[in-house]
């Protein structure tokens, strides 16, 4: 069972936001607008749900994940300096986004809230999520 609901149009999700950030890109050598969307990946365990999320230059406290009604919600930011106040130089272009993200996933009724941990290390922020007691596999001993 996955953990994402499946949208047919989900290739299509942004796709104005792309083209203007492509247009800007072509034109004027930088993301003006970009907005932050953290890629993440989630794995389904025989025990439990894990998701990575890279996260690089956001700390721990810059985090904040919450389970709610069904929801894995992440949310954070991340800010990069651009003063050139300190040096003699100019910016040219900006291609690393900052600002903040906020991811939703829908997770499975049998994903259980009893046993979430949440780790950043290395830009990566993994979460692990214990599935309930009655939907792990069973060994049924049979009997002559």
């Amino acid at each position: 069972m996955s953990i994402v609901q499946l949208n047919p149009w989900a290739p299509l999700d942004g796709l104005p936001e792309q083209m203007n950030n492509w247009l800007n890109d072509s034109f004027w050598g930088k993301q003006a607008n970009a907005r932050w969307r953290p890629a993440l990946d989630i794995k389904e365990l025989a025990e439990s749900y894990v998701i990575h999320m890279d996260v690089p230059g956001v700390t721990n406290e810059d985090i904040e994940v919450t389970l709610d009604d069904g929801y894995l919600r992440i949310s954070g930011s991340r800010n990069l300096e651009r003063s050139s106040e300190d040096d003699d130089g100019t910016y040219r272009s900006f291609e690393r986004v900052s600002g903040s993200f906020q991811r939703a996933v829908r997770l499975p009724s049998h994903a259980t809230s009893d046993d979430v941990s949440a780790v950043v290390k290395d830009g990566v922020l993994t979460i692990t999520i214990k599935k309930a007691e009655e939907v792990l596999p069973k060994r049924i001993e049979v009997k002559a």
